[in-house]
């Protein structure tokens, strides 16, 4: 007797959680971004690519931000609160309230996707929208999710 069976791939993971964020993010781009349980952040090596976005804006020429507000300095740290928040279609994404650049006081907010590649989650700047390719990615790189803080 011949037994058939239907191919049993298992389900997609389920993406983070709110209480899954906390921790230490390593970027694509070498930055190290710390989300902490009281709800802020410090991220440190700011890539040109996560600025770009973080000061990009349309009536801006390239640059101008940081030639007027930092002396022609790029940041290279930041700090502020972050938020979890999930869209009316169900997808979940976290911003970055920045209070200071470099020491200097902001009011800038950057959108990460909250997403997974394959079975690791990862916070995503998209090229676009959520259907794009990531520009720049954030993945774990504690396994100390409670105090925010490098594991030892």
């Amino acid at each position: 007797m011949a037994v058939v069976t239907a191919g049993c791939a298992s389900p997609p993971a389920p993406l983070p959680e709110k209480h899954d964020m906390p921790g230490v993010w390593c970027g694509s781009e070498r930055e190290i971004l710390t989300l902490k349980a009281d709800d802020t952040f410090v991220i440190t090596g700011l890539s040109k690519t996560h600025l770009d976005e973080l000061m990009g804006d349309p009536n801006y020429v390239e640059g101008y931000r940081i030639r007027t507000e930092f002396d022609g300095v790029a940041p290279t740290s930041g700090s502020g609160r972050w938020s979890f928040r999930v869209t009316t279609e169900g997808w979940p994404f976290l911003d970055l309230d920045y209070r200071r650049l470099d020491g200097k006081e902001s009011s800038d907010v950057m959108q990460l996707g909250v997403d997974r590649d394959e079975e690791e989650a990862a916070l995503v700047v998209y090229d676009g929208n959520r259907d794009n390719r990531w520009v720049s990615w954030f993945r774990r790189c504690d396994k100390t999710a409670l105090t925010g803080s490098p594991s030892k």
